[in-house]
């Protein structure tokens, strides 16, 4: 398993960008350890099969580091044969500025085309759409609904985790909640710092940030509509976000898979509910894990 961090200069971003990318192309697959291992062998392709891929978006606070600091998402890929690609998207909640500035950051473009592009072109990546997924958590799991919704055509599964689904927050009649005051966990400024990032909130409804308006034109059209994983702790501050859509994704009829569990906005509930999106995705099940520091015995001699 290679894990590898990226630098590369992004059009859409205008400056250069690091993302962290985990690749199961080093396995050292031997169908038997009687033998020690005579060292590189130059006669056996070493070139591997293109990879289902997952594009792993942070929350807010944090960078690309984030997945694998705080889960096991490393081992879990391995024994999954499943590539990863954690990019950084600073605090601007994974959507283009909506100025329209580059020099601001066109992060929807970011990931729905230019990063999935540039890591197929670099790395042995499957570019085929039912192949290809996103997820996140927090502001990243609102990132993985808006670009997901917005490029169904590259993403066939979404998957949201305690997804930062604050427009009822600031845009009135957007959800059926009450208009809460959450300056407690996010500061004073949260929804100053919203609307910064957002734009004209009378502009919300239609565009590509507007994820319920975006399912409702893919189910109204008939169009295919990416496979949908939501889970949110049960003590998280913003649960009832997460049980809104899922209420939202009933009344569409959109078929998803919604699940609550014990937790909260943390790692720990995150730890455990990227290993069961990882369970949920439709990855290869014969997957063998590879030679390395924490498995030196890969198969036993019958």
């Amino acid at each position: 398993m290679a894990f590898i961090e990226c630098n590369f200069f992004s059009e859409t971003l205008q400056r250069t960008v690091t993302f962290n990318a985990i690749i199961p192309a080093d396995k050292g697959l031997f169908a038997d350890r009687r033998e020690a291992p005579t060292g590189f062998d130059s006669t056996r392709s070493h070139r591997p099969q293109n990879f289902k891929t997952l594009y792993l978006l942070h929350g807010g606070l944090g960078n690309h580091t984030d997945w694998v600091n705080g889960t096991r998402i490393h081992m879990w890929a391995q024994e999954k044969d499943l590539a990863v690609i954690m990019p950084a998207g600073d605090n601007r909640s994974w959507i283009d500025d909506p100025s329209g500035s580059a020099l601001l950051g066109q992060y929807g473009q970011y990931v729905g085309r230019e990063l999935v592009q540039f890591t197929r072109n670099t790395f042995p990546l499957s570019p085929r759409r039912e192949d290809t997924f996103v997820a996140g958590l927090s502001m990243g799991g609102f990132g993985a609904l808006v670009n997901g919704l917005r490029f169904p055509e590259v993403f066939s599964r979404i998957a949201a985790l305690s997804p930062g689904l604050l427009y009822g927050d600031l845009i009135p009649g957007y959800d059926d909640l009450p208009n809460e005051d959450l300056s407690f966990a996010f500061g004073d400024s949260y929804r100053d710092d919203l609307r910064r990032v957002l734009g004209n909130l009378d502009a919300v409804v239609g565009s590509n940030r507007d994820y319920k308006g975006m399912l409702a034109t893919l189910k109204r059209t008939g169009a295919d509509i990416p496979g949908i994983f939501l889970a949110c702790g049960e003590s998280d501050i913003i649960l009832n976000r997460s049980q809104d859509f899922h209420r939202y994704l009933n009344k569409l009829e959109v078929d998803h898979h919604y699940e609550e569990g014990p937790g909260g906005h943390d790692w720990t509930f995150w730890d455990g509910a990227i290993k069961k999106v990882l369970d949920w995705l439709p990855l290869s099940e014969t997957a063998q894990d590879g030679r390395h520091s924490g498995n030196v015995v890969v198969s036993r001699a019958s």
